[in-house]
């Protein structure tokens, strides 16, 4: 039997198709995850070194009476004053984070200001508290100001 050759079945001509090297692909994308990871690693050791945390504190606390005054500090180290409203979600003591420096923190209510004091805060200094549990609303509040130490607020240093 002679078979022709166009009845026959087609014979491989080669071997199995050529593979094409993934090497050089492979080596450069780990190279690509390795500079992004030094790179990741490099901006956020540049955010700490260069991140500047409050160190002195603020601590406010008022009663219930002042529920919806507005607490304020404001100074020149400040891009803009800190306003915190007592009585958020049922918080009466408020800590303010500031920097060493000059600050007036002021509580107003209903358009009416019931306290304003000018903080410094040195180096050495951590903090200070101030306890307004005693200062009345401002509906309630006496028109005399200096009506006695009753409605003066109290300084308690904060160790």
């Amino acid at each position: 039997m002679s078979s022709s050759p166009a009845s026959s079945p087609a014979a491989p001509t080669s071997g199995p198709p050529a593979q094409h090297s993934r090497g050089p692909f492979v080596i450069t994308m780990i190279g690509i995850a390795a500079l992004l990871f030094v790179a990741t690693e490099i901006l956020l050791y540049y955010r700490w070194a260069t991140m500047n945390e409050p160190t002195c504190v603020i601590v406010v606390a008022a009663g219930p009476q002042l529920k919806g005054a507005t607490i304020e500090v404001d100074g020149a180290l400040l891009a803009q004053p800190h306003r915190i409203i007592v009585g958020n979600q049922d918080r009466y003591v408020v800590p303010i984070y500031v920097e060493p420096g000059e600050y007036t923190l002021k509580v107003t209510q209903n358009d009416e200001k019931l306290f304003e004091l000018p903080v410094i805060f040195t180096h050495g200094t951590q903090g200070k508290k101030f306890d307004l549990s005693k200062l009345p609303a401002a509906s309630t509040r006496p028109s005399n100001t200096n009506s006695g130490s009753s409605t003066m607020p109290i300084y308690v240093p904060v160790p």
